[in-house]
């Protein structure tokens, strides 16, 4: 009796494996993601505040598409679900509208999954680089100072209030800031309170000439934002360069600077760097 239930038990085992291996095996969904009047199908640009439509088709090889789900990860980082659907057909369209928020230049990938009964699942991605709607800059002023930090005067300023800004005043509103070392001569160099800006010096002058809207920044920060730094250093008078302060709290948060004098003294601190800027 006993070796009669060992055989019987063989083909019970050799049966459940066989399921295991036809679910691996099973064929998987397809995504389609569709083009069309009023539609993002493909990678590219979207403005801030502004709406994209996706639709997606997704078909079941097998049976039925069990769910589907859109995911959105922001400048690589872990992805979310941001919406989602119970399906239960073999074949599904799905339109999703999505606000597109954050801050200029940030890298927005949108994933859409779908799920079979079988487990089996397919998934689609779309990445758009966040862009600022194209607006007349609202900033461009003249004769800004950037004083010696070791000195009486104001050794930061911040770009988006138009303001120089004191030791005290809280770093989080310092665009630029002066670098001296207490124990050394004027640095001639900038970094920022806050920690975010990032420097590029550019020797075209027609970009300050020129730019009068935010997508005219946009665009020139876009040629040298894979080489900017924390820090400009060195600063002379006739310098161009350009800021990306960082700061998620402002409209836009590209400007495009000229310096218009160095001046250093020998004893006093009374340094600074006089400048006018375009941005906002």
């Amino acid at each position: 009796m006993k070796n009669l239930l060992f055989l019987l038990a063989i083909p019970a085992l050799g049966f459940l494996a066989s399921c295991g291996a036809d679910d691996e095996d099973s064929p998987k969904p397809t995504i389609t993601v569709n083009s069309g009047p009023g539609l993002t199908s493909a990678d590219g640009n979207a403005s801030i505040g502004s709406e994209v439509t996706f639709e997606v088709i997704a078909l079941s090889n097998d049976k039925k598409i069990k769910s589907m789900s859109l995911s959105l990860s922001t400048n690589g980082g872990a992805a979310g679900v941001i919406a989602d659907s119970i399906v239960g057909e073999k074949t599904a369209t799905w339109r999703v509208a999505q606000a597109i928020s954050g801050s200029t230049g940030d890298v927005l990938t949108f994933t859409f999954t779908a799920v079979d009964n079988n487990g089996q699942s397919d998934a689609k991605s779309i990445t758009l680089n966040v862009k600022a709607p194209t607006k007349v800059l609202e900033h461009n002023v003249s004769s800004q100072k950037v004083y010696n930090i070791q000195g009486e005067e104001l050794g930061a300023y911040d770009l988006n209030t138009e303001t120089a800004k004191k030791t005290s005043d809280l770093d989080a509103n310092k665009d630029l800031l002066d670098l001296t070392p207490a124990t050394a001569e004027f640095s001639k160099s900038w970094g920022s309170g806050h920690g975010t800006s990032k420097f590029s010096k550019v020797t075209s002058a027609s970009i300050f000439t020129n730019a009068t809207t935010t997508t005219d920044l946009e665009d020139e920060w876009d040629k040298v934002s894979a080489t900017a730094t924390s820090t400009v250093e060195d600063i002379a008078t006739g310098d161009y360069i350009l800021v990306k302060t960082g700061q998620a709290d402002v409209s836009f948060d590209i400007f495009i600077i000229k310096v218009t004098e160095v001046f250093e003294t020998t004893s006093d601190n009374f340094d600074y760097i006089e400048f006018s800027y375009k941005g906002g």
